[in-house]
Parts: C-alpha cells; sequence; structure tokens
C-alpha cells in the first residue's frame, strides 16, 4: 500500500482530512491506520474513538516509506 511521495506533498492537511474521515467512520481509511502499532488488532470503532492526530501521522508517515514522522 506505499504511496509515492507528491512533488509538493501537504502532508499535514492529509493526515487532517484523514484524521476527520475515520472520526466520521471513512471505512477505507482504516487499513492505513492499521500500520500503528496500537491499532493493528482495533476494531473500526476502536480505532475510530481512540485516534488522534499522531496516529493518523505516523500511519502515513510509514505509507510513504519512512519509519516515523519528521
Amino acid at each position: 500500500m506505499t504511496r509515492s511521495l507528491p512533488d509538493k506533498p501537504k502532508l499535514k492537511h492529509e493526515a487532517k482530512r484523514i484524521l476527520s474521515a475515520v472520526k466520521t467512520g471513512a471505512a477505507d481509511e482504516f487499513a492505513l491506520l492499521r500500520l500503528v502499532e496500537k491499532h493493528t488488532e482495533s476494531t473500526e470503532k476502536k480505532i475510530q474513538l481512540s485516534v488522534t492526530l499522531l496516529d493518523v501521522q505516523l500511519a502515513l508517515a510509514r505509507d510513504y516509506g519512512y519509519s516515523g514522522w519528521p
């Protein structure tokens, strides 16, 4: 599921958009959050209730092939 980093990335905006989508139950974003250890085995409802912006940033960084969010 690794993505290519865009030429002019707007990762802060993307992370906030994903967080909002997860909070409202967008099913396609839950797979991304499972890249974070604490959500690997979590249900979608548990992720929806406990996800933080930091979780999304870490998952997004890993999806782009980095180990963390600088």
